[in-house]
């Protein structure tokens, strides 16, 4: 089977929940719903207003999707009810985060919550629901690439950096990292943390 896209897809994932789901990114910021077992596809464009750098289906919720963009925000869509909740980061009240979004990962024990990383290097978490932001954690000078949430250990994540060989253990509990651990020389673009026997 096959997509016809107008533009160049530029990321794509499959829903972990549903069976034959993908949601594919094209340079024109539009995102389609693909479902290859039916070989069918809806077009959305509530995120077209800006480059979109990330994107992740929901954990727990097998109708939800999340983007992030390169002017800071975040878009929270159902594809249920295909509504979506933008959340503009760059804005004071919602943090005044700046650099662009390099990562989110939804919260495992979450339905709601979102961990994201911006290119100034701060993490922040975010409930989609309310729009709100939750906590935000202390800066980075080297930045944030990439985030891991550690099934072993509920409430802990790790950060990569995307400039040296260094990774970050935090718990949300907690503003500033409980580890830090050297891994090589040259900047981060994944990290994936395994759980106990894996």
């Amino acid at each position: 089977q096959t997509l016809k896209f107008d533009s160049t897809p530029v990321i794509a994932q499959f829903c972990r929940l549903e069976k034959g789901k993908v949601a594919v990114v094209s340079e024109d910021g539009v995102v389609r719903i693909w479902n290859t077992e039916k070989n069918a596809s809806i077009v959305v464009r509530d995120f077209n207003f800006s480059p979109v750098t990330v994107l992740r289906w929901g954990l727990k919720r097998a109708h939800h999707i999340a983007t992030g963009h390169e002017d800071s925000s975040l878009v929270f869509y159902n594809a249920d009810s295909q509504k979506s909740n933008k959340i503009k980061c760059a804005d004071q009240k919602n943090g005044g985060h700046t650099g662009g979004v390099q990562d989110l990962q939804w919260d495992p024990l979450s339905d709601t919550y979102c961990l994201v990383s911006f290119g100034s290097g701060v993490i922040a978490l975010f409930d989609c629901d309310t729009k709100a932001q939750i906590r935000q954690f202390e800066k980075q000078s080297g930045g944030v690439g990439c985030l891991e949430w550690l099934p072993s250990q509920p409430g802990s994540f790790l950060a990569a950096s995307p400039r040296h060989g260094s990774i970050r253990q935090w718990n949300v509990s907690q503003a500033t990292p409980e580890k830090s651990f050297k891994v090589g020389q040259g900047g981060l673009r994944s990290v994936r943390g395994l759980g106990d026997g894996e």
